[in-house]
This record gives structure tokens, sequence and C-alpha cells, in this order.
């Protein structure tokens, strides 16, 4: 079974991250990442879905047009929690975030400047 992190603003809000800038932070960050336009179904709610290699792992995961977060799967804790902390730290301080799963085992805040270390700490407790 497929487990899948989500990461969005905790309410509805008038916040908005154009798909090409968040396009364009992926490509800095991983330049070997794979990512594209989704084409299926799914467009009506995910513009990009990418693939990445992280510590072993590969990460396949969707950006949400429609609210602007990410889904996505294929890794472990430590890894999910370095791309939490990346995407917290493209998005504006004001905007608030949170890290959760498909199961609710995980909810937590995304403040801005958190680390990998202080995501994993409040995923453990």
């Amino acid at each position: 079974m497929t487990f899948y992190n989500y990461i969005s603003a905790p309410t509805t809000t008038d916040w908005y991250m154009d798909p090409d800038v968040f396009v364009a932070h992926f490509k800095e960050r991983w330049p070997h990442g794979q990512i594209r336009p989704v084409t299926d179904q799914c467009s009506k709610y995910f513009s990009h879905e990418w693939r990445l290699q992280i510590s072993g792992h590969t990460i396949m995961g969707k950006f949400n047009k429609m609210q602007p977060g990410v889904v996505f799967c294929g890794c472990d804790l430590v890894d999910g929690a370095a791309f939490a902390a990346w995407f917290r730290s493209i998005i504006p301080i004001e905007q608030p975030l949170i890290f959760s799963d498909d199961g609710l085992d995980i909810d937590i805040e995304l403040t801005p400047n958190i680390t990998e270390s202080e995501i994993i700490t409040q995923v453990l407790k």
C-alpha cells in the first residue's frame, strides 16, 4: 500500500503559487529530477508531476494548482522531512502550511525556517 504525504495551507486561503514558479524552484534544487506537466484526468487539479532521487529513494509527487501545495509518496521520514523543509522554504513566511499524511498520523505546522530535524522530532512525538 502506498502512503501519501501532503503539504498545503491549513485553511482556505487567497495565497497562490504559479505552477511555473514551483517548477523553477524544483529545477534549481533538483536539476536531475524529472518534472513534467500533468496531461491525464488529474490535470484539473494538478499542474505538474515529478520524480526525484533522495538518499536512494524515488519520490514521486504532484503540484496542486487548485489549492497550492503538494502531494508526494515513495520516501521515508527523513527524505519526506527534507522535501517538506525545502517546500516550506519557497513559500512566503506569512502563509501557514501543514504537513500531513493520508492516515492523519502526521499533522504538523511547517513554520518558516523549520528544519528537517524539527519536522522529524514533531512527527515522532
